[in-house]
Parts: C-alpha cells; structure tokens; sequence
C-alpha cells in the first residue's frame, strides 16, 4: 500500500501482480485498512463497500453500475464505477493517482489517460465540474477525493412497495421455472425492481442467484462471476435478518470455494427460519457439488418436502441416495420426482425441465428403451438443464447418445467443472476421447 501523501503516478503504470478474486476479508483487516483518517483504500476488493451508497443527492448502486436522482438515471462503465467505488471506500480523504490505477487497473500497463478519461465520465455523469466541484475534487499534486456532505444512508427502510413485492415473487416464479431465458427474464424481473428501491434486499439476493445460475449453466458469464458476491452481500447488508439473503450468499460463497464462510451463512438462514424450502434446496445442491452426499440427501429432501410442486430437489436427492447405495430412499425419491414432474406436465407440456427431469426418471427406473428414446428428441434442442439427462443415459448404456447430449448442453454453456468432477453417474464416460475433450474445454473457460 502506498503513502498517499508522498507518491504519485508515473506516466505509464503498471498494476501489481495481485489476487484479484473477491475474498471475505477478517473484520481486523477492513478495520486497519479503515484507520488513518479514511486516506487510504484497501488492497483486498472486499474491504471496498460495494453497497448501495449516497452521493449528495445522488444514489450510487455499484453492482449494478447505476447513479440516479429521482427519475435520472446513468450508467457508468465498470472502470468508471471502480473509481467512484474506491474514492467513496477512503471516506472523503485523498486518493492518488498511482493507488486508482492500482485498484482499477490490477495486473496491467496503462497511461494515466485511462484515468482521466474516468474521471471525466463520473463527472459527466453527475453534473459535476472539475472548477467548481460539488461531488468529485482533484487535489493538486496528490489524488482526487469525494466531498460528502452527508453519510451513506440505509435505503432499507422504505415502505413495503406491494406492487414491488408482487413483482419480487413473479420474478422467483420464473427462476424456479428454470432453463436459459426464464433465468435471464427474472435477472432483468430483479434488476427492474432495483432501479425502482435500491434497497430491496430479496431482490439483490435474486438478482446474485440468477447471475450465478447465468454464469454456470448458460454461459454468460461477462461481469456476472464478479457481480455475484457483491449483490450477495449486498442484500445481507441491506436485511441482516433475511433468511433468503443468508442462503443465497452460501450458496455463492461455496461455488466459490469459500465453503467455512459459505456453512456459516447457511447456518444463519436457517435458524432465522428453519422452514424455508430455497434454503434446504441451496444446501443441498452445494454439498452435492462438494461430494457431501449424505448431507445432500437430507437437504434436498427436506426441501421437497417443504415445496410440494418440487420435482427437481428429488431427482437431485435420488442422485446423492445412489451414490450412499441406499437403493430404497434413491427409488422412492424417483418416484416421487416423477409423479410430480407428470403433474406439471399435464398443466404445461413444454416446460423442459419437467420433461428432462421425467426422462431421467424414467431411465432410473428401468425404463431405458423408452427414456432413451424419447431423449433422443430433447438431446437436439440444445439447453443446458439437459446435462442431466448425461448421466442418465450414461448409467443406461447409452453412451453414444450420452455424450451427444454431453455436447450440446455445454455448447450451450453448461461449465460446472466442480459438479462434474463429482458426477459419478459419468464414470462410464470418463476414457472416452468426447468426454475428456469437453471436460477440458469446462476446465479451461
């Protein structure tokens, strides 16, 4: 960390050779970064609030790269949102040059143009002037600084928006619908929400599910994979009480790999409340990806159980029951997952997940010949949701048809590398030249 009172930038610089991968900082680390009178930024991003945050009477929402007043609404370009982001982390004190093009600019060689150039945005953006400031001061010879005249605010405390709420739960429908462009309309549904409260906190959590679910198993991943964690926390920040946004923040953080963090924040979602069907659900899939089969199982079924038109916790909890060799509990969680995956069939007969979860059931159970064959059909229609039925036609000695299924749903941007390196149902497929193409192909994205 550099002295911000006695260096500056060359004219070229070059970034440090730094983890730029978001991590939990300890509180000591965010707090000895927070000393020294607010003049300094941290090195570690997560010491950088990325929360909701005022600006006069602007309202600064990094995540998602929006500044508003009232109806006035502009977007910044990342590299000019990690500007604002970082001077607004230093409190008011004086950042330099060298230290923006360090935070914003990791790891590259850049002209101090670049950050000029966002400089001048932000101010475009703001109705400021570079004379006559009101939000962003340049201090000669030495940085830039915000002036802040009033402390970040807590936005969570506006009025319940029925019509917002509504809007919240249509957005989760469509979530729980699944496949590529129901995922997609519910990140825009919970990114609409946003730019009307800002401070709707099961709206951040829906919003770092769905990219989470974007990035995975429809590859788009973009600035999603960054975006995740930060709307993760945001809504936790927002409503430390919800159950909702606890669960969502596990979920990301054992994706991640940050799994002591990850238990602890499902563990607080479900004390807060012990009956809510997406916490099980989240659980289970991130032990099942961990190769915590029991606890998978337990989790997953629980959920179900909790949700009665759930089919797809089932299928999930048969896969972890047949890798326990608990044949009774596998079959009757197939059997289960099919009734209710014929039931929502017969109220829509194009919901693709639905079909491909029947497939697999019906593979499962013995009816391979005609699973594999009507797999046949949903293999051509590329889609993501369909690795599933890899597995399932795998264990049925399908390989060929297997592995053309392996094809498209990850051309079509399925890269679980985690899952899949814990997928027994895949074994059979593992020495054949396809199979370890693709798994290469996910493992270098």
């Amino acid at each position: 960390m550099m002295d911000v009172t006695s260096q500056s930038a060359s004219a070229t610089h070059r970034g440090r050779n730094r983890d730029a991968t978001l991590k939990p900082p300890t509180q000591g680390a965010c707090d000895q970064e927070r000393t020294s009178a607010g003049s300094r930024i941290g090195s570690d991003e997560a010491c950088r609030e990325a929360v909701v945050f005022h600006l006069g009477e602007w309202v600064i929402n990094p995540a998602i790269r929006r500044v508003n007043r009232g109806s006035e609404v502009v977007r910044l370009s990342p590299k000019a949102m990690g500007v604002l982001s970082a001077l607004h982390a230093a409190r008011g004190g004086v950042v330099t040059r060298a230290e923006l093009l360090d935070e914003v600019w990791p790891n590259v060689t850049v002209g101090e143009e670049v950050l000029t150039h966002a400089i001048a945005e932000i101010r475009k953006a703001l109705g400021d002037s570079s004379r006559d400031p009101r939000y962003l001061e340049t201090v000669h010879k030495s940085g830039y600084r915000l002036l802040l005249d009033r402390p970040a605010q807590d936005v969570s405390s506006a009025v319940l928006d029925l019509e917002l709420h509504a809007a919240y739960l249509d957005a989760c429908e469509l979530f729980f619908l699944g496949g590529r462009r129901n995922v997609g309309l519910a990140a825009d549904a919970f990114t609409g929400i946003l730019d009307r409260n800002p401070g709707h906190a099961l709206a951040w959590a829906g919003l770092a599910k769905s990219l989470f679910f974007l990035d995975r198993y429809f590859g788009m991943s973009g600035d999603n994979r960054r975006q995740t964690e930060r709307c993760a926390r945001e809504a936790v920040a927002l409503e430390p009480n919800s159950p909702e946004a606890h669960a969502v923040l596990g979920f990301v953080l054992a994706a991640s790999g940050q799994h002591a963090e990850a238990f602890d924040s499902f563990a607080t979602s479900i004390k807060l409340n012990p009956h809510l069907a997406e916490t099980h659900y989240l659980v289970g899939r991130a032990c099942l990806a961990a190769g915590d089969y029991r606890m998978a199982a337990t989790m997953l079924e629980h959920a179900a159980a909790l949700r009665p038109d759930d089919f797809h916790s089932l299928l999930l909890a048969a896969k972890a029951r047949r890798y326990l060799q608990d044949t009774p509990r596998e079959r009757s969680d197939l059997v289960k997952a099919s009734l209710r995956a014929n039931a929502k069939l017969d109220l829509d007969p194009k919901d693709r997940r639905a079909l491909c979860d029947k497939l697999c059931c019906m593979v499962e159970l013995g009816a391979a010949g005609d699973g594999a064959e009507a797999a046949a059909d949903l293999v051509r229609d590329p889609d993501p949701n369909h690795y599933y039925l890899v597995g399932a036609l795998a264990r049925a000695g399908e390989t060929g048809l297997a592995l053309d299924c392996m094809e498209t749903v990850v051309a079509a941007g399925w890269s679980h590398g985690a899952w899949l390196a814990h997928d027994l149902d895949v074994d059979d497929l593992r020495q054949e030249p396809r199979f370890r193409r693709l798994a290469t192909e996910i493992r270098t994205e």
